[in-house]
């Protein structure tokens, strides 16, 4: 590992993250099924169910985007980066 330089390193931690959040995307969405089929939330399709617990997100119809938003997110969290000192 001392060898490695930092950007090989990044990767394969991003690869192990990204693994690790898609094997506990399954594990939500498999009790959240399990969940459905005892009947909790009954009268509503798997879908919406997941979507009311947060399993997953709702999908925007719209397809809009909102800059302003985004523009404001980018400024709060470089306000935070710089109030830290990082940049």
């Amino acid at each position: 590992m001392g060898q490695l330089p930092f950007a090989e390193i990044m990767t394969m931690a991003k690869a192990y993250a990204d693994q690790e959040r898609r094997k506990n995307e399954t594990l939500r969405i498999n009790a959240a099924h399990t969940a459905w089929l005892l009947g909790a939330d009954s009268g509503t399709t798997f879908g919406k169910f997941l979507e009311k617990w947060g399993v997953v997100e709702k999908k925007s119809d719209s397809g809009k985007i909102d800059t302003k938003a985004l523009y404001a997110k980018a400024d709060r969290l470089t306000e935070q980066l710089r109030q830290k000192g990082l940049i």
